[in-house]
This record gives C-alpha cells, sequence and structure tokens, in this order.
C-alpha cells in the first residue's frame, strides 16, 4: 500500500527483495502500457554469498518518497548451509527518494535494527521504528536534511506510528502484548503509556484512539 500526500503522477512498486521501482499510475484497461520512471539498484558487500532486502511500505509527501529497507547478508534461510566460519550481517537504511526521478536526497543507517513498518510524515519530520524482537525505538529524521532529531527507546518492535495534534503514537514491546506510547512529537518527550494495548497500529479520529485486537 503507498501511502500519499501531495498527489503525484506516479505509482511505486515493491517487488520483494529487488529493486524499487516507480511506475505511471494505470487503470484496469490499461495494465498493458505500464511505463518505466525510475528504478534504483542496490549492491551489497564484497563476498556477499546471499543476501535478500525488505523494503517497508512507502510514503510519498511533497514530491518526496520515504522509505525504509533492511538488508540480510550471509543469514538463514538466505544462506541455509553457511561455513563454521562465516558472518551473518544486517542492517538498515531510511531513503528520501526524488519522486520525480528516484535520485537519493538523503540516507540514514541503522546498524543493529531493522525497519519493517511504514513511516509518517508531519510538519517536516518523518517518524518511523526499528527494532528486534526484544528492542526498537522510534525515531524522528528531518524530511528535508536526514539528521536525526531525537529517538525514543522501547523493549521490542514498533508499530507504524501515527500523528496528530502534536503528538506521535505508537506501540512497542510486542513480545508482552504491546504497550502504546504517547510522546511529545518535537522532542520525544513521553507524555503518557498505556500497557496491554495490542499488537496493532493505533488511528487517530476526532481526538479517539482506534485499534483492533
Amino acid at each position: 500500500m503507498v501511502n500519499t500526500g501531495k498527489s503525484l503522477a506516479i505509482a511505486l512498486v515493491l517487488i520483494s527483495l529487488i529493486p524499487l521501482v516507480a511506475i505511471q499510475p494505470v487503470t484496469a484497461k490499461a495494465t498493458s502500457e505500464l511505463v518505466l520512471l525510475w528504478k534504483n539498484h542496490f549492491s551489497f558487500p564484497p563476498g556477499t554469498k546471499d543476501a535478500g532486502r525488505h523494503w517497508s511500505s512507502p510514503t510519498v509527501m511533497d514530491g518526496m518518497v520515504y522509505i525504509g529497507a533492511t538488508s540480510v547478508v550471509n543469514c538463514f534461510p538466505y544462506y541455509p548451509d553457511p561455513p563454521p566460519d562465516y558472518i551473518c550481517d544486517w542492517w538498515s537504511d531510511f531513503y528520501a527518494f526524488n519522486a520525480s526521478n528516484g535520485a537519493i536526497i538523503w540516507s540514514y543507517r541503522d546498524e543493529t535494527s531493522l525497519i519493517q513498518k511504514s513511516c509518517t510524515v508531519n510538519d517536516g519530520i518523518v517518524f518511523f521504528g526499528v527494532g528486534t524482537f526484544d528492542n526498537g525505538a522510534i525515531l524522528a529524521l528531518n524530511a528535508s536534511s536526514g539528521a536525526l532529531l531525537w529517538s525514543y527507546t522501547v523493549c521490542g518492535e514498533i508499530s507504524s506510528p501515527e500523528v496528530a495534534n502534536g503528538i506521535v503514537y505508537f506501540t512497542g514491546c510486542a513480545s508482552v502484548n504491546s504497550t502504546l506510547y504517547a510522546l511529545n512529537a518535537t522532542n520525544g518527550n513521553r507524555i503518557w503509556y498505556a500497557p496491554d494495548y495490542g499488537r496493532s497500529s493505533p488511528k487517530i479520529a476526532n481526538s479517539i484512539h482506534r485499534f483492533t485486537e
């Protein structure tokens, strides 16, 4: 699913473990007339035996495409029969692309965690979660430059965030039925939290928190 901000004459296609691709939007009657606008290839380190790249869903806003990608190198199941001295490695990159031509405007790398959910862009800030089963964090980056503004650490995987009225909402600690957090979107200070919330991403409508079990 592609989250859209201002209208753009492109559609994004994420084909599992291969490049990010942008095509012109089509109707059901025009699927044979797809036109490739741009695509991005990404290289892996020298000596890589097998690897995968997992994309989050993209968010399009103000002529930019924001998307996370987790790279897994020489790890099971991509490398099912490694030698005894092999090294399994993973990292995540978060990108801001020019939506028209696919040029990378900026990127941010996290060496230790996985980006698995889509981001939210609000008031010039990009919010997204990184994490593994036992640790995670919500990050806030400047949408124009990619500079890290703040981060907030929790005990596990992070949902896609939701922002409303200057507050960023997300769930974390999925291994223990998740906790709903509300943080100040400007500085990351915690305003409140609610345990045993469930694992779904929060949705805000008319100042009411909506979720499903």
